[in-house]
């Protein structure tokens, strides 16, 4: 996390068009962030609580250039098709006299194949590549930003490959690049088969996944696996480096809140695609994987919750600007012990109007323990505006608890 020297202090109040970051306190003060020079931070959290993880949105040829003996964290968008290691490969083919799948996951795996399709994005300086969910039979599908963005406000052409290999053309519907989700829809097309979205609300730590997508360009690739956590906080970050293709990374930075962590394998171009239980429907977005000096799968992947997914789509459809939840807050990490640290508060919000006073020391929202400032705006944005948190904290070395209700932002 960044770190700002500036001095606690009451924020003035919100105008229109105005958004405080709750991640990022330097940039609510009014001072400029250092540059990301690609280090990778990483916390603990065992079981279903919350671990910190900071992951960098780079493409698969990039990975080797910031992973390290301490392992990274990349976002899983592919910027080279078909040909990895010299290895080129070909299509999927079907063998003519088989045999209908009788096993759960093979019926899982075939009736989900022809709702996720392969998005390859194609800009002056390269492109990039991912996968997508079909939502809607007219040609609206469900990805990630960091698959989409270099073709925002014409910076590249998007093209779609179906599971039965036809193409179309595709634009930008909506981008929410703070918990990195985009819509887009294809062009000339009508009675595509819809994926069905469920909940996951109901998942549960061992719970029988499947990862669908193009890993690598290989289109329609199905693998396998567990839930390994739940409630993950992941924070995905670019940097303003040209990487090896010429291109300038942007500085957006999402926060996957309640990210889903799965070990069924999910390599760069899996970006986008689906994460099915074993009765067919759709429970996560699978966004990003962690690495350890290599460039693909180690068997720690993060999908975003359908739920919150679901939600965030609607209103991009619906042509609406992404509303999040929102504390109003300055935050850092404290310097002793778990927790975020209050450095602000803005005047009139949701943590004002509750109590909340620079200098108390955040360790809990409901049920999820914080253990730094990114865990805390990721909480939080994992809550939908209006709803009413018991916040826990330090003031004065002393624990208390408060009701907070959350506030609106537009992201």
């Amino acid at each position: 996390m960044w770190s700002s020297a500036a001095p606690t202090q009451t924020l003035p109040p919100l105008s229109v068009g105005d958004e405080y970051d709750d991640t990022h306190p330097t940039e609510v003060l009014g001072g400029t962030p250092p540059p990301w020079t690609g280090d990778v931070a990483q916390g603990t959290g065992g079981g279903g609580g919350r671990g910190r993880l900071l992951l960098g949105v780079v493409g698969v040829a990039l990975v080797a250039a910031i992973s390290g003996a301490t392992g990274a964290l990349v976002a899983t968008r592919g910027d080279t098709p078909s040909t990895t290691n010299n290895v080129i490969t070909g299509a999927a083919t079907s063998v003519s006299g088989g045999t209908s799948p009788t096993e759960q996951l093979a019926r899982v795996a075939a009736a989900v194949q022809p709702s996720v399709v392969s998005i390859t994005v194609t800009t002056q300086g390269g492109g990039d590549e991912g996968s997508g969910v079909i939502v809607r039979s007219d040609g609206m599908v469900l990805t990630n930003n960091h698959v989409v963005e270099a073709a925002a406000d014409g910076g590249g052409t998007i093209s779609v490959k179906l599971s039965n290999g036809s193409t179309a053309a595709a634009t930008i519907v909506g981008r929410d690049p703070s918990v990195d989700l985009a819509v887009i829809k294809m062009t000339g097309v009508s009675g595509l088969t819809v994926a069905t979205l469920g909940s996951s609300a109901g998942l549960h730590v061992g719970d029988t996944v499947l990862a669908i997508g193009s890993p690598l360009g290989l289109d329609g690739s199905v693998s396998a696996g567990i839930v390994s956590a739940l409630h993950r906080t992941v924070s995905l970050r670019d940097s303003q480096n040209t990487n090896p293709f010429g291109q300038q990374q942007s500085t957006q930075t999402a926060s996957l809140g309640d990210a889903i962590q799965t070990d069924a394998a999910i390599n760069p171009g899996n970006s986008g695609g689906a994460l099915v239980d074993s009765t067919g429907h759709i429970v996560g977005i699978n966004s990003a994987i962690a690495t350890a000096g290599t460039n693909g799968n180690i068997g720690v992947g993060f999908a975003i919750p359908i739920d919150e997914a679901k939600s965030v789509m609607d209103q991009l459809i619906n042509g609406q600007t992404p509303t999040h939840a929102v504390l109003g807050v300055n935050v850092t990490d404290a310097q002793t012990g778990d927790g975020a640290l209050i450095q602000a508060v803005v005047a009139g919000s949701a943590a004002a109007k509750a109590g909340l006073q620079a200098g108390d020391v955040v360790t809990k929202i409901g049920d999820t323990a914080i253990d730094s400032s990114s865990a805390l705006a990721a909480a939080v944005r994992a809550h939908q505006p209006g709803d009413k948190v018991a916040i826990q904290f330090l003031r004065a070395g002393k624990t208390q608890t408060i009701t907070v209700t959350l506030a609106s932002a537009t992201t």
